[in-house]
């Protein structure tokens, strides 16, 4: 880099091949582009799993359609097979089976069927309602209804209003009642007295709101373990109902013809989602159709995983193919060795710093991953040595006035070429920043009187023909080309 270019220079191509792939340079580049990749990977993804979504829902829909529409003509054939008695019988089946489900659910789910009735784990507690305005009454029963019907109410909460609040309110404008929690242990227990609590506090606060003078205050707890007949004899009730209700349903089924139980197995067990068919008996009044003709298998629409897999490859395909494309035929300047290549230019230096600030972690370890040490250079570190290279080709040509242009000058980050304006003076340098000789004759004549030019080009921005251009014209009026300073990563 000691010589200076002069016209002397090797014959120029009028371009490179815009069709020319290096391989390597190639696979730079698609990580350079991860951001489009992984955009198009996940467009590619949801869509492609959507529209699967969507056709898989259209035709569980018409699937679903269908079957309620032969259900019904199959119900309409099987009922007119049956006389009056008959589906009657069946009607009568139907509803029995749903009091036996009822009763089934409510004995696997309720927390008191749970409960050992005669080793039931209870806390007590004793509230004291207090109003300076005379409604402690009206209170308690506000308290009581939250508690009975509010967002913790439970099988397990019991509230009791004392019977002689009317006379002790008038004297004393107080009110109590009391909370009687069940539970299957001790620790049960514990913790749903501390919901009752917790959840008595907020709504004495929410009270507060529209009753002022109220106070909410907790006398006594106390807990112990008993014995609970009702809750026994309640457990008994419960099963002995569920034991009958199956008796008598096997009993009438026992008595019904092929037909009628078929009709059985259609109303309990095989009706589809959308079915609307009701019976025409007035003994179906004991049928709640709502519920046993919305219980059908229904045809289950899932998001596929494969499809949201498959759709991310392709939109990942597709925009490496974009990549590509844009790569080979976008006729703009790729990397520092076409400069080399193309124009016989010396690189003076290059700047890869001047986007650092937007870029993330992986953009900074593609710079460092491709460039080594100089890709981590900082932007003042690669203006000193693109100073300090300008500076010896300058001692060598005797000249120290040096013309800087390009061919796409508005592509070059605000602020690269003041300061490189600025360190060529601190090295005793006048490099005079330019507009563009390809389309402004005044530049032209400002760089023939300067009498020797610095290129400068930005990567993926700067086209091959409009360098080809500006160089030729160097040429033509024998000005000498010192360099070229690469800006961009």
């Amino acid at each position: 880099m000691t010589g200076v270019q002069t016209c002397a220079l090797p014959i120029l191509t009028t371009k490179r091949k815009e069709t020319d792939l290096e391989i390597t340079d190639f696979l730079w580049e698609l990580i350079r582009n991860w951001r489009v990749i992984a955009v198009c990977l996940v467009i590619g993804a949801v869509l492609l799993c959507g529209y699967q979504y969507a056709k898989d829902s259209r035709n569980a829909k018409v699937t679903t359609d269908e079957a309620v529409e032969e259900y019904n003509k199959t119900l309409e054939e099987m009922e007119a097979s049956l006389g009056a008695q008959d589906l009657d019988q069946v009607y009568g089946a139907v509803a029995i089976k749903k009091q036996l489900d009822e009763k089934s659910t409510y004995a696997k789910n309720s927390p008191l069927m749970a409960i050992n009735a005669y080793e039931e784990s209870v806390i007590l507690l004793q509230y004291l309602v207090k109003s300076e305005s005379g409604n402690a009454a009206e209170i308690a029963v506000m308290y009581q209804d939250y508690l009975l019907n509010g967002e913790i109410a439970s099988e397990l909460i019991e509230c009791s209003i004392s019977s002689e609040k009317n006379t002790y309110v008038k004297e004393t404008n107080e009110s109590s009642f009391s909370v009687r929690i069940r539970g299957k242990n001790e620790e049960e227990c514990k913790e749903l007295a501390e919901i009752v609590q917790s959840g008595l506090d907020a709504y004495t606060q929410k009270l507060a709101e529209n009753f002022p003078a109220q106070r909410l205050q907790l006398l006594s707890q106390s807990q112990n373990v008993i014995a609970d007949q009702e809750l026994a004899q309640l457990q008994d009730d419960t099963a002995l109902a569920i034991k009958n209700l199956g008796e008598h349903l096997d009993t009438i089924k026992s008595k019904m013809n092929g037909n009628q139980l078929e009709l059985y197995v259609e109303y309990t067990e095989n009706q589809p989602q959308e079915n609307t068919a009701e019976p025409e008996s007035d003994s179906a009044a004991d049928i709640d159709t709502e519920e046993t003709q919305n219980t059908a298998v229904q045809q289950n629409v899932h998001i596929s995983v494969s499809k949201f897999v498959i759709g991310g490859i392709l939109g990942a395909v597709l925009a490496c193919i974009f990549v590509l494309l844009k790569y080979l035929f976008s006729g703009s300047l790729r990397s520092e060795e076409e400069i080399k290549t193309l124009y016989h230019s010396n690189i003076l230096g290059t700047i890869r710093s001047s986007m650092k600030g937007k870029h993330n972690k992986i953009d900074r370890w593609y710079a460092g991953a491709r460039y080594g040490k100089a890709g981590k250079l900082s932007l003042e570190t690669e203006i000193e040595l693109i100073c300090a290279n300008l500076k010896i080709i300058c001692k060598t040509s005797g000249n120290q006035k040096v013309y800087l242009t390009g061919s796409n000058l508005s592509e070059i980050p605000a602020g690269i070429i003041e300061k490189l304006v600025t360190e060529c003076q601190t090295n005793g340098l006048t490099l005079i920043a330019g507009k563009e000789i390809n389309y402004y004759a005044k530049a032209l004549e400002e760089m023939a009187e300067t009498g020797q030019v610095v290129l400068i080009e930005a990567m993926r921005k700067s086209r091959y023909k409009e360098m080809y251009q500006e160089v030729i014209s160097c040429r033509e009026h024998q000005l000498p080309v010192l360099g070229t300073i690469v800006v961009g990563i």
